[in-house]
């Protein structure tokens, strides 16, 4: 099995993770202009999240998880590195 990804499917799944997570964004600009601040940072932090896993996909070099979440921030930030 190759542990290479594609260019086409790195575009693919950064472009998705991105997508979204401009529409977390936007989510939260909305609720926390609402006052609804707890729920507007959640959202946020899903948004920076979906950002940083775009950045990740685009520069792998080979098939490794990159699914980790902020409270597993260790993990999300070797992978980063």
């Amino acid at each position: 099995m190759d542990n290479n990804l594609t260019w086409a499917k790195k575009q693919t799944v950064s472009s998705s993770l991105t997508d979204l997570g401009f529409r977390d964004y936007v989510a939260a600009r909305f609720l926390i202009n609402k006052e609804f601040i707890i729920q507007g940072l959640t959202l946020a932090s899903t948004a920076v999240e979906k950002y940083l896993k775009a950045i990740i996909v685009v520069n792998l070099k080979e098939k490794e998880r990159y699914n980790y979440h902020f409270d597993n921030f260790i993990k999300l930030r070797s992978v980063l590195e």
